[in-house]
């Protein structure tokens, strides 16, 4: 702990800090199959919560597409492996680069001037996020910042895990790295005064793809298909990790048997980096309907979609 901290992985300050999020997320692993059905099965606009009757309106949280680009750079490299962190919900990121969309939409900006005006709208729209979290599986407000007590380390781990960093590099040159680059929604460009951050076509593509998707899990079946169809092409390390997890999942798999089957296809991370991964594509395989919420006999099982998902990929490659 004392090692992640001093390196100051994931935004963490204290000891106390790392225990408060590995037992989150296991919490939420435990518990995400344990909410009426009822509240699961919909994506409407406005949802009704079973046990009370009460009306829940997540219309605020529909991608709008975005507004028409005139800036765009070019995309980086694609990413061989997964993303690495805790990283646990893709609709955060989604969120992030259709903010993002309004704020490049003309020229491409320093980093940090970006971040901070994403931390901004990102701590007011979790503000409303977090009264969803008891009534909509897999804790809405999940990656969005909304401990102000902690508000550097909330922040820190927003745009670390549900955006992007910059890491130094070779000869002084900043190194991109975290989802969004990952996806190739942000890239990087070297301007006479410095890297700046900008969108691309790739990015503006996949918004459009998505644009009427809410916060409400699972998430329908076409924008599942398109999201994956968009890390196929673009994104073959993230969506290695989806078809490994579906491959590992589909006979029915428990925790430690999948965290082996990420540790073997990528021996380099070590047994926490591969736990840490597996829980990540677990929780994004149900936010996305191809995992289903609870466990069977303490197993992992695949749905309906996500065995047709794993059936035309395999059949693709015969």
């Amino acid at each position: 702990m004392d090692e992640l901290i001093a390196a100051g992985e994931g935004g963490l300050d204290s000891r106390a800090d790392l225990a408060r999020e590995a037992i989150e997320a296991m919490v939420m692993e435990l518990r995400y199959g344990l909410a009426e059905p009822e509240a699961q099965q919909h994506q409407d606009p406005i949802l009704t919560d079973p046990r009370r009757g009460d009306i829940v309106d997540v219309s605020f949280t529909s991608l709008e597409a975005p507004l028409e680009l005139s800036y765009f750079v070019e995309p980086l490299p694609p990413y061989e492996e997964p993303p690495r962190g805790f990283h646990n919900r893709d609709y955060p990121s989604l969120w992030a680069a259709a903010q993002l969309c309004r704020l490049l939409n003309s020229e491409s900006m320093a980093f940090d001037a970006m971040a901070d005006a994403l931390v901004e709208k990102a701590w007011t729209f979790a503000e409303r996020l977090v009264l969803l979290d008891k009534f909509i599986p897999g804790k809405p407000s999940a990656l969005f910042p909304t401990n102000p007590r902690k508000r550097q380390s909330a922040e820190n781990k927003f745009m670390m895990f549900a955006v992007g960093t910059l890491t130094s590099g070779t000869k002084s040159e900043p190194r991109p790295k975290g989802m969004l680059f990952a996806w190739k929604v942000l890239s990087m460009e070297t301007t006479p005064s410095g890297p700046k951050i900008g969108l691309t076509h790739i990015g503006r593509d996949l918004l459009n793809s998505m644009a009427g998707l809410t916060v409400a899990q699972p998430h329908p079946p076409e924008y599942t298909r398109r999201f994956l169809a968009h890390l196929a092409q673009h994104s073959p390390g993230d969506w290695e990790g989806f078809k490994l997890m579906m491959q590992s999942v589909s006979p029915g798999i428990g925790r430690e048997e999948l965290i082996d089957a990420f540790n073997l296809r990528w021996s380099k991370w070590n047994r926490n980096v591969a736990s840490t991964n597996a829980a990540g594509y677990i929780a994004r395989g149900r936010e996305w309907g191809l995992v289903e919420m609870g466990q069977v006999d303490r197993c992992y099982v695949l749905t309906e979609l996500g065995q047709k998902v794993l059936s035309e990929q395999e059949a693709s490659h015969e």
